[in-house]
């Protein structure tokens, strides 16, 4: 999951529901908001991958196997749904975490030590990198101290733009489609940060300072520019296997990175490719003919638009 994604997990195992339970009791106490870690294993390890990956962890599995875990994201529980068997649960990303170390712990479940993973600060983001939005952490809050350059805030705003009219074309073709409303909820996400209101770790907005690792409670935040950068990499209605494929290679290089800048130039080329076809659509349906007129059937049957 990236950063303002959503995603309803169905929940039947013991230990997934112990968790669970672990999270919500906690949370009626009144101590720690319902927050639960979402990590991808990568079983073949690869320890230059690893280290290429910010905020990974190399540990050992059960078999006594070398294993990467990455990706690590802070999801916080939306919903719960109590079904036959176990549980459905809705969740909404919020942010990258750090991982460190294993806890030895009696629980079913994996308990590790973690900290909010930020982009890079304005000024020290490695070869390749800009300016930060504010001065801040790339995109960071706190919009408006010294020392950021227009040109991310810009790239930004400008991103955020494509989103909305990407938000406008799948209401206005595929109304009735389930994900149609997608890139809308991601670009209210990604705008709860500029009044302070959003959920997650940190929000209200925080100090700048060095980027990677901080303490959950710190109060510090990524913000617009770097939430709209993960944001804008959401799924479409009648996406096609290469729309996927191209989606999926987007988000793991978000992943992949802390530089803001670079992340809303690869989330803007993403937002403009799936947009054109469904414009196309759009002007079809204006002229009468429906959308099912222009579609055409790809080799591996998908449903290429336009």
């Amino acid at each position: 999951m990236t950063p303002g994604a959503t995603k309803t997990l169905h929940l039947y195992e013991a230990r997934f529901l112990s968790l669970l339970e672990r999270v919500l009791a906690e949370h009626s106490r009144g101590g720690r908001a319902p927050f639960v870690g979402h990590v991808v294993v990568d079983s073949s390890f690869n320890p230059a991958g690893a280290a290429a990956c910010p905020g990974s962890l190399v540990c050992r599995d059960p078999g006594d196997a070398h294993v990467t875990m990455c990706f690590a994201t802070l999801c916080r529980v939306v919903s719960v749904q109590r079904v036959g068997v176990g549980a459905m649960v809705s969740l909404q990303c919020e942010g990258r975490l750090a991982l460190g170390a294993l806890r030895k712990s009696d629980e079913p479940y994996m308990l590790v030590d973690a900290s909010v993973l930020l982009d890079e600060p304005a000024g020290d983001a490695p070869p390749g990198g800009r300016q930060g939005h504010g001065g801040t952490p790339a995109g960071g809050a706190g919009d408006g101290a010294p020392g950021g350059g227009p040109p991310l805030q810009e790239a930004a705003e400008e991103l955020a733009r494509e989103l909305c009219e990407l938000a406008e074309l799948c209401e206005r073709v595929y109304p009735e489609e389930e994900g149609h409303d997608a890139p809308r909820r991601a670009l209210e996400w990604a705008e709860l940060v500029r009044s302070g209101s959003g959920p997650g770790p940190g929000s209200g907005g925080g100090a700048g300072g060095a980027g990677g690792p901080v303490p959950l409670a710190s109060g510090r935040a990524d913000g617009f520019a770097s939430r709209v950068s993960h944001a804008a990499l959401v799924p479409v209605p009648g996406m096609g296997q290469e729309d996927k494929l191209m989606l999926f290679a987007a988000r793991v290089e978000a992943l992949s990175g802390l530089d803001v800048a670079e992340r809303l130039r690869t989330s803007g080329e993403y937002v403009r490719a799936v947009s054109g076809p469904l414009r196309a659509r759009l002007s079809l349906m204006s002229l009468g003919s429906g959308p099912e007129e222009s579609e055409l059937e790809d080799s591996d049957g998908g449903d290429r638009r336009g």
